[in-house]
This record gives C-alpha cells, sequence and structure tokens, in this order.
C-alpha cells in the first residue's frame, strides 16, 4: 500500500514540515518505490512530485526520495518539484482554540414517564376567615317526624259554675236551596237558614238537616239567640231544602 502526503501549491524549493507521522514512509528512488516505516522521529527530507513523470517514482502529490535527513533527499529531485523537510516528532501542544459558537438547540425528547408521588407535605397555616356568604333560599319542608310519646297528665282546672239542667231543642223552618241554573238565580248566591230559641234562651249548639247529597256550606254557628247555617247548591239542575236545628239552654249569651 502506497501513502502519500499531497500539499498545494507551493513557491520556492524547499518546504520545512513539522508533523507527526503514524504510517510508513515512502522511499523512493528514480527507478523503485520502497516503504519502509522509519525507526526515528527524523528529520527527514524528500522531493514533493508536482506532476507525475513516466518511469520514475514521481506521481503528482507524493514526496519521493526520502532520506533521514535535514538538508538533502536521498537523490537530486525532479524539475520543478519541491524539496520539503518534515519529521515524526511531536510538536508542541498549541494554544487552546477559541469556543465555538452553540449549536442549534435539539429536538425535543419524548416526555419521561411519571415519576412516583411525593410525600405529603406539611398542613399549612389555616387562613383568615372569610366573610358571611349570603342567605341561601328556603330549603323544602321536610317530611313530617315521628308522633312523640303522650306527655304527662295536667293538674285539674278549677271547677266551673253550676250548668242549667233546661235545655230545649228547636227546628227552624226549611229553606229552599235552588240549583245553579235556576232562572231565578237564587243558587248563585248563599242561602241562610236558622232555628231560634225562645226568649230568655240562647243557642249553645246546632246543626242542620237536608235532602241534597252534596253541599256547599258557608256558616254552621250561633247568631244571638239563634243557630244559623248558610249554603250554597253546587248541584246546577236539582234544587232542595235546607232546615236548621238549635240546641238552646237558659243563660246569658255574652258578646264581645
Amino acid at each position: 500500500m502506497h501513502h502519500a502526503t499531497r500539499l498545494g501549491p507551493l513557491s520556492g524549493t524547499r518546504l520545512a514540515v513539522v508533523a507527526v507521522l503514524a504510517v510508513p514512509l515512502l522511499i523512493a528512488s528514480t527507478a523503485v518505490v520502497v516503504a519502509d516505516v522509519a525507526s526515528s522521529n527524523g528529520p527527514f527530507t524528500g522531493c514533493l512530485a508536482s506532476k507525475t513523470v513516466s518511469g520514475t517514482a514521481a506521481t503528482k502529490g507524493v514526496i519521493y526520495n526520502v532520506a533521514q535527513s535535514p538538508t538533502a533527499p536521498m537523490a537530486a529531485c525532479n524539475k520543478g518539484d519541491l524539496t520539503v523537510t518534515f519529521s515524526n516528532a511531536q510538536g508542541p501542544k498549541g494554544d487552546k482554540g477559541d469556543k465555538g459558537d452553540t449549536g442549534a438547540t435539539g429536538a425535543t425528547g419524548p416526555t419521561g414517564a411519571t415519576g412516583p408521588a411525593g410525600a405529603t407535605g406539611a398542613t399549612g397555616a389555616q387562613g383568615p376567615q372569610g366573610e358571611a356568604g349570603s342567605q341561601g333560599p328556603q330549603g323544602d319542608i321536610g317530611p313530617q317526624g315521628d308522633t312523640g310519646s303522650q306527655g304527662p297528665q295536667g293538674p285539674a282546672g278549677p271547677q266551673g259554675p253550676a250548668g242549667s239542667n233546661q235545655f230545649v231543642i228547636v227546628a227552624g223552618d226549611k229553606v229552599t236551596l235552588c240549583g245553579g241554573l235556576d232562572p231565578t238565580g237564587c243558587g248563585s248566591t248563599e242561602t241562610l237558614a236558622a232555628a231560634n230559641c225562645p226568649t230568655g234562651m240562647v243557642a249553645i249548639g246546632g246543626g242542620f238537616t237536608t235532602d241534597l247529597s252534596d253541599v256547599n256550606f258557608q256558616r254552621n254557628r250561633p247568631f244571638g239567640n239563634a243557630w244559623g247555617v248558610g249554603a250554597i247548591n253546587p248541584d246546577p239542575f236539582n234544587a232542595g231544602y235546607l232546615q236548621a236545628w238549635a240546641v238552646c239552654t237558659t243563660g246569658t249569651l255574652q258578646t264581645e
């Protein structure tokens, strides 16, 4: 295998080259090219071919006629070729070069796996109490609770005044309850029936009778010394009657 050192355009007849050669030297004569490994660091001198000359060791860009000499090659160089001197010795360490420019940012790598959950941090201090919020809407009425147990019996009340032993039940006159579509219009308003107690007696109770199955009662209470019942007949076609009854007794009627 041939190893060659190629140089750019040169001027002059001799070039001093200081280099570390880690390859065999090409020692060439005008007739034979021999590959040999240098046993020393040199210096060495040879001819750098500027062109290829047929029948010689001069091949363009190849150093030939190499001799272990600081001044002269093994043989004279061809016309137009350069004499070069070089060495295998290691040169002094050069100065540190300038820092290169920062390279372009590389592409973002894939997302790494999720790490384990960290330990729970300490509880922070309690913050200040916030302002009271506005009153919310009233909630729905809850279900009715269970009936409570019966309370203890209360003490007996004071004895009331002696009651009357004289009672009279009085029936009032029957009055007509017209139907709602009666042409006279008597069924559209309340009809009142009354049972009057005898003089000197007052009504302490009462009731009514009617031959209708459905009656809308407006009142059923005492009126002075009488018991009055007011009602409306909801049936638009059928009329009926209403009669009041009073339970009367002796006494005084107290009014507000």
